[in-house]
């Protein structure tokens, strides 16, 4: 009677937080296990636990939970140091509002934070921290505002130095991805680095080494192209015909796995071995 809700291991692969939950309940409850040993850790969190991200040092984690089991609407994001008492994790940021989610991420780095609040599929508030800082200091983060209160999306794809590339549908209902300077972080200086399609919606984008891959869709059929971090295009990915794609990427690699199914053919997994020349290995 008991269901393994979500797993989430570290980037390296030794650490692995993972959900519970008993007899249907969904109330996930937060276990972190040492993979090569298989040693399940002491650290325990309840109260529908959702996870938001390793630290680069496997050290601790941020997570979100329902700060009263009984109450759908006491969400809290907080930090956890692996071998401390879960009653002492920081918090970040908590559920004041039904309908306002909070959430939270870490860069792959670990050097920036995002903290915000959803509100439903359509809009998201985003804010930007100095993970660092903040955990060696006391008190809330020092926040960067990107956007509050705008009825539109906001979501981080990736930092590189002081520059954070993030998709919105900001004045773009297909969707766009720029690039915000967060020394300047003001909207008038974004920059534009794939545009809002003009008979596509952007769906996704993900980086690898020294590029991306977006994804479009145009009359339920994907698309797949290749870009620079400048924005600059580098050809599509070739598909097997008409249908539905994903694409899985890792920042640090210039391979690719591809899923592709359509109405008359079953879901099949490809591996792109280069991305320079990326016509799919079966």
């Amino acid at each position: 009677l008991i269901s393994l809700d979500w797993n989430a291991p570290s980037d390296d692969g030794t650490m692995l937080a993972f959900g519970t939950s008993r007899s249907g309940s969904e109330m996930s409850e937060l276990r972190v296990m040492e993979v090569a040993t298989g040693k399940t850790l002491p650290d325990t969190i309840t109260g529908k636990v959702s996870f938001q991200g390793w630290t680069p040092s496997k050290d601790g984690f941020l997570y979100s939970a329902l700060r009263d089991p009984k109450d759908p609407y006491s969400r809290e994001v907080r930090f956890h140091v692996l071998g401390t008492d879960p009653s002492t994790d920081r918090l970040l940021a908590k559920q004041t509002n039904p309908s306002e989610i909070p959430f939270a991420g870490l860069s792959r780095d670990g050097r920036w934070m995002m903290l915000g609040f959803s509100r439903g599929w359509q809009a998201n508030d985003l804010s930007v921290a100095d993970f660092e800082a903040w955990r060696k200091g006391s008190g809330d983060p020092k926040a960067i505002e990107i956007a509050k209160d705008v009825p539109a999306r906001f979501t981080p794809i990736g930092f590189e130095g002081d520059r954070m590339l993030m998709m919105t549908t900001l004045d773009s209902p297909r969707g766009r991805l720029v690039a915000v300077d967060l020394k300047q972080p003001a909207r008038a200086n974004w920059k534009d680095v794939i545009p809002e399609p003009k008979d596509e919606v952007l769906e996704s984008v993900g980086l690898t080494k020294g590029g991306m891959v977006a994804s479009f869709t145009r009359h339920v059929c994907t698309r797949l192209e290749r870009f620079d971090r400048s924005g600059r295009s580098l050809g599509e990915i070739p598909l097997p015909g008409l249908g539905s794609a994903s694409v899985s990427l890792d920042e640090d690699r210039t391979d690719a796995f591809l899923s592709y199914t359509s109405y008359n053919e079953p879901r099949s997994v490809y591996y792109v071995p280069s991305l320079a020349d990326p016509k799919p290995a079966s």
